[in-house]
């Protein structure tokens, strides 16, 4: 079985920019070949990659083998968050808020 990235989830940013997209299949990392049987192989080595360290991934997209190299970054995502605003006492949005939450 093979080792793809989901379509519909976003790539954290180490990802990204190596040249990851949705749909690709990792045929191999740094010359090891990964299917779903040595896949812990991968998940365990990728744990002693260092920031700035050289990585090489081939992958599979549209039936085509690419090579992918880049350097080891340590990965973000984005999130999104709700933050409350820093308004006066006398703003209508705090008056409202503040009559709504009294009910």
């Amino acid at each position: 079985m093979e080792l793809f990235f989901r379509q519909g989830i976003t790539l954290n940013s180490f990802l990204t920019q190596l040249g990851v997209k949705n749909g690709d299949v990792i045929k191999e990392v740094n010359g090891t070949a990964y299917t779903i049987q040595n896949v812990y192989d991968l998940v365990m080595g990728s744990q002693s990659w260092n920031e700035g360290d050289d990585i090489t991934m081939l992958i599979e997209r549209n039936d085509e083998e690419i090579t992918l190299s880049g350097k080891i970054t340590v990965p973000t995502t984005m999130r999104s968050a709700i933050k409350e605003m820093d308004l006066p006492a006398t703003d209508a949005r705090v008056k409202l808020r503040t009559a709504w939450l009294k009910n």
